[in-house]
């Protein structure tokens, strides 16, 4: 890679205080960099996430001034930069069974002045490769030299896109791991889980991966091959996706009627970046942003052989062979799909919440599904015992389920039953799988503590929910630094409050608790506690009588806590002394509601596990005063890199106007109706890293202020950005609430 001094269009622009956006000229040289900078980031990076061209390198200012990272920077620039030399062999590949029955498919055709028979004749035939992650947690940006089109994202995103949905934007193709926001045009859908947080290879479609789309009708035929007549143990160096458990280096096309969701054929499945070669030569304009969203890659994997069988929906019976995954060195395996999120009540303007997956780290020790109830999943730890029956060899690392052979694995989704009595053999990190029905998941894992809402035998620190208000969840500081992964930070809104109230109860600041959103929470302590409420404001009740907020108070066991509809303010934080314990998900016990990381959200009757108290007594109530949350709020804005895409009109406007928070406001955004703020620049903008703060503008000219919960990468332009410290009073704002902008002073 040629330095910036050699005059190719390389560019180092703001991104708020805290983060640097780097212009590349194109999408080799974006990997070349990601590849150098995360070779030798010095201490106070805490990510480096790549796009189509750009580069966000972001920092912790404590630790790495942004001066010293633009020099860091630089250096990488004007050096001899060269590719990390990859691991990779072979490119695993993906072949991925699409019903081409998209909401957008015959608008997108005409849009492209073509068919929509020849728009899936050409999207099938491509061989498209991932470039990179983006938007959610999974959602993999394909491209392919035989894809010319550059398609519009919609004008205006829908605000719920259903899992499984494929999409086109600019000259970009990708997947909807789970339900989001979204402003692709959609063609089609597919059934393969696409993205499983706690797998070894989380993604389906990590960076590197191919992927061939293979037609098939829109109602899965009957006829479909099952598992148990195809070859289960056979391995060949061609393999047709009608073989659920066959392993190949190369895959063939297969007929509609006889592929699965998902066929993986992978030699070796070394993550790198993709070779110039394997990417189109001039790369699309714009990976536009299914909306404002998140991403998400995977890791190398264990050495194993997956056999996949997933339902269609919820509820519905299970087609053998609808989903077939066979993948060397992929480790890749699937979550239930979002069964429950018909079960809660609405919250308003929240983006589907589905499901979420709790769970310890990836890659500990040994899973068992076997004889458990309908839907659920039990999993157990090394030498525990299973139930009898189990189809694995022991020692061999691998995972089998009932009627599959030694080295596959055969898993059934919700509403899909299967032979009961397959166990794994303790000890031997395989997985079994068999008996299970109906997509909920129990979960032990080594040294995995009890995730919110499940109660381990003999525990008896907790509080039980009674009523969980229009939405609770639990939330610590986040999980910074995993952006390249596609993770938001996610984390409290109101970080002050929780700080605040983790130091009236003794806890570590950083300590998780209950963010609770306007109140109507209700809660009993199984045991004797002591609690704080912060942040928003209204009234706090101990068994009906009243208690302040921003004070540490005992909490008897038995007692009835009410945190009562918020006056002042949006967000309460509840902190509990020894903090809400339960496994952590990336680093973080944190719900992250766009991508379904994390806890679920809590409803009445979940118990909610509290960690050991500190060592330290409860401290001494502080002198300081606190106060309501105000109506009216000041944010300061710090440059942002396209505010040059907006005319001088919309720039005055952004700072003299006055601004009120919309209804559209949750952990993800805050919309502001005032001025349209009118562009300069027609066109869309590549895909590109963004940050808490970031204020991206759509084409309707309205602005959207991105919070903890954020996309990883967007498609809108960002003109300016939140100071870190003013998110706090963001996360308070109501709807209604007025917002003056003003430029933020730097220091020094």
């Amino acid at each position: 890679m040629k330095g910036a001094s050699s005059g190719e269009s390389w560019r180092i622009l703001p991104m708020g205080e805290r983060a640097l956006l780097i212009e590349a000229p194109g999408l080799s040289e974006v990997l070349d960099l990601h590849a150098a900078l995360v070779a030798a980031s010095p201490d106070g990076v805490v990510d480096v996430v790549p796009a189509a061209r750009t580069v966000l390198v972001h920092v912790d200012p404590a630790i790495l001034s942004l001066a010293s990272a633009r020099a860091w920077i630089d250096r990488a620039l004007t050096g001899d930069v060269r590719r990390i030399p990859s691991e990779r062999v072979e490119a695993q590949t993906v072949e991925l069974a699409v019903r081409y029955d998209g909401a957008d498919l015959a608008d997108t055709a005409a849009v492209l002045g073509i068919s929509p028979d020849e728009l899936v004749r050409r999207h099938a035939a491509a061989t498209w490769s991932v470039a990179f992650t983006g938007f959610a947690p999974g959602f993999g940006y394909l491209v392919s030299d035989a894809w010319s089109f550059d398609v519009p994202r919609l004008e205006s995103p829908r605000t719920r896109v259903p899992a499984g949905s494929v999409g086109l934007a600019a000259g970009f193709t990708g997947a909807y791991p789970r339900d989001t926001p979204g402003g692709w045009r959609l063609i089609g859908t597919t059934d393969a889980p696409l993205f499983d947080p706690a797998a070894a290879q989380p993604a389906l479609l990590a960076p590197g991966t191919r992927v061939r789309f293979v037609p098939v009708p829109s109602t899965p035929p009957k006829s479909l091959a099952s598992p148990a007549s195809a070859s289960p143990a056979s391995a060949s160096s061609t393999a047709s996706p009608a073989s659920p458990a066959s392993v190949s280096s190369t895959a063939s096309p297969a007929s509609p009627d006889s592929v699965s969701p998902a066929s993986v054929s992978s030699p070796n499945s070394g993550w790198a970046p993709p070779a110039p070669a394997e990417n189109p030569g001039s790369p699309p304009s714009a990976p536009t942003q299914p909306e404002s969203g998140h991403t998400s890659g995977g890791s190398p994997a264990a050495d194993a052989v997956l056999s996949d069988a997933a339902a269609s929906e919820a509820g519905a019976a299970t087609q053998p062979g609808v989903a077939t995954v066979s993948s060397r060195n992929s480790g890749w395996k699937t979550s239930p799909p979002a069964g429950d999120a018909g079960t809660r009540p609405p919250v308003p303007a929240q983006p589907e919440l589905g499901h979420t997956t709790p769970g310890a780290e990836p890659g500990t020790g040994t899973q068992s599904r076997a004889g458990t109830a309908a839907g659920t999943e039990h999993r157990t730890a090394p030498g525990a015992g299973t139930a009898p029956g189990a189809g694995a060899e022991p020692g061999t690392g691998t995972q089998s389920r009932a009627g599959t052979a030694p080295g596959t694995e055969h898993r059934t989704a919700p509403g899909a039953g299967t032979a009961p009595g397959a166990g794994a053999e303790p000890g031997t990190g395989t997985q079994s799988r068999a008996g299970t029905a109906a997509g909920t998941e129990h979960r032990t894992e080594p040294g995995a503590e009890a995730a919110p809402g499940t109660a381990p035998a003999g525990a008896g620190r907790g509080i039980e929910v009674i009523e969980a208000g229009l939405l609770a969840t639990v939330q610590d500081l986040g999980r910074p630094g995993h952006a390249a992964l596609g993770v938001a930070r996610s984390g409290a809104l109101d970080r002050a409050a929780l700080r605040a109230g983790n130091r009236l109860v003794g806890n570590p600041e950083g300590a998780a608790g209950i963010e609770i959103t306007m109140g109507g929470f209700r809660a009993r302590a199984a045991a004797r506690l002591w609690f704080a409420v912060t942040g928003a404001w209204g009234p706090v009740t101990l068994d009906g009588r009243p208690v302040d907020p921003y004070t540490a108070h005992e909490w008897p066991a038995g007692a009835e806590l009410h945190v009562d509809w918020a006056e002042h303010g949006v967000r309460a934080m509840l902190a509990v002394r020894g903090g809400v314990a339960g496994p952590r998900v990336l680093g973080s016990r944190s719900t992250d509601v766009m991508a379904g990381l994390g806890p679920d959200r809590l409803a009445a009757g979940a118990h909610v596990e509290v960690g050991p108290d500190p060592a330290a007594p409860v401290p001494v109530a502080p002198t300081a005063t606190w106060g309501a949350p105000p109506d009216e709020i000041e944010l300061r804005l710090a440059p942002a890199p396209r505010s040059d895409w907006f005319d001088d009109d919309a720039r005055v406007a952004l700072f003299d106007g006055e601004w009120t928070v919309a209804a559209d406001a949750d952990r993800v955004g805050v919309r502001l109706d005032g001025p349209v703020l009118t562009r300069r620049r027609a066109g869309e903008l590549p895909s590109e890293g963004m940050v808490p703060g970031a204020l991206q503008v759509a084409p309707t000219g309205r602005p959207t202020v991105l919070l903890a919960d954020d996309p990883v990468t967007g498609g809108y332009p960002v003109i300016a950005v939140v100071a870190d410290a003013d998110l706090d009073l963001l996360a308070q704002a109501r709807p209604g609430s007025r917002i003056r902008f003003r430029h933020v002073r730097h220091a020094g």
